[in-house]
C-alpha cells in the first residue's frame, strides 16, 4: 500500500524522496485512492527523484482539475518539469501561476516557495542589477514563512548568484548559513544542493581538488 500522507510529508520534508517513491508501484488506481494533497506531493517527489516522465503523467492528468493550492503546487511543479527540459519562458509562466494562485489563496509557504522558484530561473535570464528588487520579494514571502527549507533554498541562490560576479567571500558566508539550516533541519535533497553549489564556489576560487571532493560528497546523498 502507499505510504500515508502524514509519512510522506515527513519523508519529503526530510529529503528522502526516493523513499517516497519506493513505497508503492502507484499505479493509477493507486492515485485515485489518494487524497488530492498527497497526489501532488507524490509527483513532487518523483519529479525530485529524477522519475520525471511519470511526475509529467500525473501533472498532466490533475492539474487542470485541481483547485486552490492545489493546483499552484501542481503549477510550481510543471514549472520545474518546464525548467529540467530548458523550456524557460514555460517554466516561468507556471512559477507565475504557482505565485499568483498561492498569494490569492493566502498560503505563505506556498508563495514563498513559488516566489523562489521564480527568483532561480530569472537569476539565470537577467543581470546581477536587475535581480535586486525581486531578491526583496523573495526575502520577505521566505522571512515571513520562518520555513527552515526556503531559507536554506534562499540562501544557496544567493550564494550562486554572489559567486557569479566574483564575490565568492560573500557566497561562501550564505553557503555556510544554508550548511548550518542543513544540520538543524536535515533534507538529503538540500544538503546535495549546497554540496553542488559549494563546488561551484571552488571552481571560481581555482580549488578543483575541493570542488571535486564537494561533488563526490553530493553524489554520496543520490
Amino acid at each position: 500500500m502507499p505510504t500515508s500522507l502524514e509519512q510522506a510529508q515527513s519523508l519529503f520534508r526530510a529529503g528522502r524522496y526516493l523513499d517516497i517513491v519506493t513505497q508503492s508501484e502507484y499505479s493509477d488506481r493507486d492515485l485515485v485512492s489518494l487524497q488530492p494533497e498527497h497526489r501532488a506531493l507524490l509527483a513532487h517527489a518523483l519529479f525530485s527523484a529524477g522519475r520525471v516522465e511519470r511526475a509529467r503523467q500525473i501533472v498532466e492528468r490533475e492539474r487542470e482539475r485541481a483547485i486552490g493550492v492545489i493546483r499552484s503546487r501542481y503549477e510550481l511543479i510543471a514549472g520545474l518539469l518546464c525548467r529540467n527540459a530548458a523550456q524557460q519562458a514555460q517554466a516561468l509562466r507556471h512559477f507565475n501561476a504557482a505565485y499568483q494562485i498561492a498569494h490569492e489563496h493566502g498560503e505563505s509557504v506556498d508563495t514563498a516557495w513559488a516566489a523562489l522558484h521564480r527568483f532561480r530561473l530569472l537569476a539565470q535570464l537577467h543581470p546581477l542589477d536587475e535581480l535586486a528588487p525581486m531578491l526583496a520579494e523573495v526575502r520577505r514571502h521566505v522571512s515571513k514563512t520562518g520555513d527552515p527549507y526556503a531559507t536554506t533554498v534562499m540562501h544557496d541562490a544567493v550564494a550562486l548568484m554572489e559567486a557569479s560576479v566574483g564575490r565568492t567571500e560573500e557566497a561562501r558566508r550564505h553557503l555556510e548559513i544554508s550548511s548550518s539550516l542543513i544540520r538543524d533541519f536535515p533534507n538529503a535533497g538540500l544538503e546535495q544542493m549546497v554540496l553542488v553549489s559549494s563546488s561551484y564556489v571552488d571552481f571560481f576560487e581555482y580549488k578543483f581538488q575541493k570542488a571535486v571532493d564537494h561533488l563526490n560528497a553530493a553524489r554520496r546523498l543520490t
